[in-house]
């Protein structure tokens, strides 16, 4: 299972057929190389949760040619392979300049006040009202019932359709409920959705996943 992976079509650009959240290639589990921090490199299958727990004290990663930390936004503007993004500048990524009037008059005028200095706000951490999760369920005739935590159905169930090589018509998606996720819920539960279906399929047994 640690070669499993899946490509996104870099093709499906907006305008022609469709869109893609991201400009990189994302993989279910790392092939070799760890591009962020928590990749995942495999997935530990196990009959209860402490077994599972127990599992993981066994795995030893070792990982070399790390990079500086980068925590804070004045860190990332330094670094100028930061600056710039694969994304379409009208997806409002890529940075630009905002102005409002016009600076040098405004300086020529008498009894302006010029106040320099500098202001920093605190960074915010942003939690998801509902955890990411999926159970799959092997049925008959190579097809899965599949019941995930995402806000975006359609293209989960296609990744899903395109990992394990079946139509999408073979996979029955079923989502309790959406809500709020600051979109980290419209994406990465596509890559839980497919690690669980990849570990149903491998075994032929109900799996579920969640954290």
């Amino acid at each position: 299972m640690p070669g499993v992976r899946h490509f996104i079509d870099h093709t499906c650009i907006p305008g022609r057929n469709g869109w893609v959240p991201w400009g990189e290639t994302e993989e279910i589990f790392s092939t070799g190389k760890i591009h962020y921090a928590g990749q995942s490199i495999g997935l530990i299958l196990a009959d209860t949760k402490e077994l599972a727990l127990e599992a993981v004290q066994l795995v030893k990663v070792t990982y070399k040619n790390k990079k500086p930390l980068v925590t804070t936004l004045r860190d990332g503007m330094a670094d100028e392979s930061r600056q710039t993004t694969n994304f379409p500048e009208f997806w409002g990524y890529c940075p630009k300049q905002v102005k409002v009037g016009d600076s040098a008059e405004e300086e020529k005028k008498e009894g302006l006040t010029t106040i320099e200095g500098e202001l920093e706000l605190g960074s915010q951490y942003h939690y998801y009202m509902e955890t990411l999760s999926a159970v799959c369920r092997p049925k008959e005739d190579k097809q899965i019932q599949l019941w995930v935590t995402s806000q975006w159905m359609d293209f989960t169930q296609s990744l899903v359709a395109s990992t394990l090589g079946i139509p999408k018509n073979h996979i029955d998606m079923e989502v309790k409920r959406l809500g709020g996720g600051y979109g980290g819920k419209c994406t990465p539960a596509m890559w839980i959705a497919c690690a669980t279906a990849v570990a149903s399929w491998k075994v032929n047994k109900p799996v579920r996943y969640g954290f």
